[in-house]
């Protein structure tokens, strides 16, 4: 299968039109921000149109931040015309500030090594629940969360820095 690359300005416009049509887009995740449950270049992500009424703390979207960056996180805070997002491999404090005109999507599903999970489904939900508790309980000054994303990343091959030859 031939790749190409794109532009995420070119590339979300064609999925903001497809979204305003009423149709379902999927886009295979690029960054680390969502770790360790979905990982870049391996898995990708199901958008939906948002319905406003499920835009509560857990929702996962995806959106624009103050800082003009493409995320799609999970909501930990709902105010008036904005929602805070905070991804799954940042830590708790590593948010950002999304208007809710600026959400294009909802996540409603996933494809993993070709299985595809929808994020109504009881797994995802238990590990949501998990990982909210995970950053709240705390062990010293880290919190569970932060013990689990160090030793997810010690672990995953993709972390470990390798030597380079010198050119």
């Amino acid at each position: 299968m031939e790749t190409k690359v794109i532009s995420n300005d070119v590339m979300f416009a064609e999925v903001k039109k497809f979204i305003s049509e009423g149709c379902s887009v999927e886009i295979r995740v690029k960054g680390n921000s969502m770790n360790p449950f979905l990982a870049s270049g391996r898995d990708t992500i199901v958008l939906s149109p948002v319905i406003m009424e499920d835009l509560g703390p857990g929702a996962f979207v995806l959106g624009r931040d103050s800082f003009g960056r493409w995320v799609a996180h999970r909501i930990v805070k709902v105010a008036e015309d904005y929602v805070i997002l905070n991804g799954d491999g940042n830590f708790i404090k590593a948010t950002e500030r999304v208007e809710k005109s600026d959400i294009l999507a909802q996540v409603t599903g996933f494809v993993r090594k070709g299985r595809r999970c929808s994020t109504d489904g009881f797994s995802w939900k238990a590990y949501s629940a998990y990982w909210k508790v995970a950053g709240a309980l705390r062990i010293g000054s880290w919190s569970l969360r932060r013990v689990h994303l160090g030793i997810w990343r010690r672990l995953n091959s993709s972390y470990i820095l390798k030597p380079t030859a010198n050119k």
